[in-house]
């Protein structure tokens, strides 16, 4: 090969090594680094829709993050601009917020849900959530047990246990007294339901032929606190 031939291939193959490096830089493109989510400090207050009455101990929460209202409806909660929150609490609807880029503050409204209501053998009334009320028995050193349904015998010994749901009404208070149907040689405590079909009837509490306290517990629907009632002291408890 001549001089001339080598030095035009050698400057043949120098090329062809350059041509895909000089393709491929064409078609780089420049990366505009993205901005990192600006995270703000919401200060919201939550109400509810109907009265204006601040929500106590409503959970507001974003993914991992959750707080819970004040006395006064308020809370706080660090999020980047878009991030949705979940409001939620017993006796209301569960509301979705979306917190817009710059808040800092931040005004939700709840619908309440129908309440229980109940009297007392002192006067005192409560309403209180439906969907956080429950009846239940006191066993001592344990703790209470729970149910939606009520735990009854019916004079003629048969085993009553109506849901909250269907119970309309429930006439107290509760007393002593005798069922060898239900309870042979004990003087559980007897009281009067009505349901919704209409039907009525006297009841015993199953629970309190073993010395169990009896009681209805719910939340208080205005002051957030759970009351725990003895069937003894409730006059009447309306259901919706």
């Amino acid at each position: 090969m001549t001089h001339k031939l080598r030095t035009l291939a050698i400057c043949l193959f120098a090329l062809t090594l350059a041509l895909p490096t000089f393709a491929a830089g064409g078609k780089r493109r420049s990366v505009v680094p993205t901005a990192p989510p600006v995270i703000t400090k919401v200060v919201g207050t939550v109400t509810d829709a109907g009265n204006g009455r601040p929500i106590v101990f409503a959970t507001v929460s974003a993914g991992e993050l959750a707080t819970t209202t004040d006395a006064a409806g308020k809370f706080e909660l660090e999020v980047p601009g878009g991030t949705v929150l979940t409001i939620t609490r017993s006796g209301y609807q569960t509301v979705q917020k979306t917190v817009p880029n710059g808040a800092k503050t931040l005004s939700v409204t709840m619908s309440g849900l129908p309440t229980i209501h109940v009297k007392t053998t002192t006067k005192r009334e409560y309403d209180l959530d439906t969907d956080s009320s429950e009846f239940a028995y006191l066993v001592p050193f344990s703790g209470y047990v729970k149910s939606d349904e009520g735990k009854f015998c019916k004079p003629n010994g048969d085993e009553f246990k109506p849901s909250k749901s269907i119970i309309k009404r429930f006439i107290g208070p509760a007393t002593t007294s005798t069922s060898d149907a239900c309870c042979k040689d004990k003087t559980p405590l007897k009281a009067r339901v009505e349901l919704k079909s209409g039907e009525q009837t006297d009841v015993f509490f199953s629970d309190s032929c073993f010395g169990y306290e009896v009681d209805f517990i719910g939340r208080d629907h205005f002051g957030g606190d759970f009351v725990f009632l003895k069937f003894t002291d409730i006059a009447e408890i309306t259901f919706p």
